[in-house]
């Protein structure tokens, strides 16, 4: 039975931020005027453990992401908009790293529940179809590699390299309005 009602924060101490809102290993760099779900797993197949993330259109962001722990990923968003999921934090120098950019476009995306467009990666390292729930280890390939964002053709691509356990930013946008800042938008906001 739990402590209820006036004083109970002298019983059991000062309420802690719930888990879900911290985020301490990933920096979240979020465009202008975009609304995101992005359901992050740490296994692949879209299996194990969940991480939840909405970004709402004012720019406040609900729940986090565990780079540390990150394996495969959900996105639900409107068509044309852009993650890229980054090994590096650094803002000049992200694309010196591994990374991968996922894009929701036309033709390549399914339809959630309440017909969101949507695209599933079961493996952040492998490259499968766009509403593949599992990884098909019998023919991976990997996802085509492009040296710069602008470089990147088709709903994904990026930078070779370990992705798996190691996303340290994750950039959030529409791409007629690309991210320009160089901070993240102050918690709560």
């Amino acid at each position: 039975m739990g402590v209820s009602g006036p004083g109970s924060e002298a019983t059991r101490g000062p309420r802690k931020k719930p888990p879900e809102d911290e985020g301490p290993n990933v920096r979240w760099a979020i465009g202008p005027h975009v609304r995101v779900d992005l359901i992050g797993y740490s296994g692949v197949d879209i299996t194990g453990a969940k991480f939840i993330s909405q970004i709402y259109a004012s720019g406040h962001r609900k729940g986090a992401m565990d780079g540390e722990r990150l394996k495969s990923i959900v996105i639900g968003a409107q068509l044309g908009t852009r993650i890229i999921l980054c090994a590096s934090k650094d803002e000049a120098c992200w694309e010196d790293w591994p990374w991968r950019a996922i894009r929701l476009l036309d033709g390549t995306t399914y339809r959630t529940g309440d017909g969101t467009p949507a695209v599933r990666v079961p493996d952040l390292e492998w490259l499968d179809k766009f509403d593949a729930k599992k990884a098909n280890t019998d023919s991976q390939q990997s996802y085509p590699h492009a040296a710069r964002l602008v470089d990147g053709k088709g709903w994904t691509f990026g930078r070779g390299g370990a992705l798996k356990m190691k996303v340290r930013m994750i950039r959030v946008e529409h791409e007629d309005r690309p991210y320009t800042g160089d901070i993240e938008p102050p918690e709560g906001f």
